[in-house]
């Protein structure tokens, strides 16, 4: 990778650091905010390289928020998917899928 390359991308990854230390939502909140696509976003938050940039102390603190916000939007998944959703079981009471209600 070139030099030039290089710095294009070590910009872009402390835009999304910044960014997502101060508002740390979603990739797609990111996403928006910096006009760099989610899949982007979520490649430059777990690049090894704000280690370099930055330090490790940030790489980790901004690992911990990415765990935390993938723990509440399962959370949220789920209860949303239970109440827009009915459960189907098995005569044994085993999960075989779900149908809108």
């Amino acid at each position: 990778m070139n030099q030039e390359k290089r710095l294009e991308i070590d910009k872009k990854i402390m835009l999304v650091t910044r960014t997502f230390l101060e508002h740390p939502g979603s990739m797609e909140s990111i996403s928006k905010r910096t006009k760099i696509p989610a899949s982007s976003v979520q490649r430059y938050l777990n690049d090894k390289r704000i280690i370099e940039l930055l330090d490790r102390d940030t790489y980790d603190r901004i690992q911990a928020l990415i765990r935390i916000n993938t723990t509440a939007a399962r959370s949220k998944g789920g209860y949303v998917s239970s109440k827009n959703n009915i459960a189907i079981k098995d005569n044994d009471g085993k999960f075989i899928g779900s149908i809108r209600k």
